[in-house]
């Protein structure tokens, strides 16, 4: 989420934006983390890949391993995935970690389904 976006819809004094190469300049621990990862499993071809394509998953396992620390006790994660990425593995992460996954959102788009997850502890 944007910072423009938050302060369009007048949410600035609920949201905190921070943008970062996953969490390198993240300080603190959240309610709320959205992160819409790299979905295919490749090394990115150029920039434009970059926000698709993650080398064997590497920041999907990497933000698995490190997001507890960021979160609240009660905090929870929005994530996006789908089955144009290995959906089986990501669902592993899920599990491996300790995060119980509830589908909030399906959406079917050119023979792909994409889903977006509640993920808590």
């Amino acid at each position: 989420m944007r910072k423009a976006n938050v302060n369009l819809n007048k949410l600035s004094s609920r949201i905190t934006v921070k943008e970062s190469d996953l969490f390198e300049n993240v300080r603190g621990k959240f309610d709320l983390i959205i992160f819409d990862p790299p979905f295919r499993w490749f090394e990115p071809r150029d920039i434009w890949e970059r926000s698709s394509a993650d080398k064997e998953y590497r920041t999907l396992g990497l933000f698995f391993e490190k997001a507890e620390k960021y979160l609240n006790d009660k905090g929870r994660i929005l994530m996006a995935f789908g089955t144009s990425g290995d959906i089986v593995y990501f669902k592993h992460l899920i599990r491996k970690y300790g995060f119980r996954r509830r589908q909030i959102l399906k959406e079917s788009r050119v023979g792909w389904t994409y889903f977006t997850y509640r993920l808590t502890r």
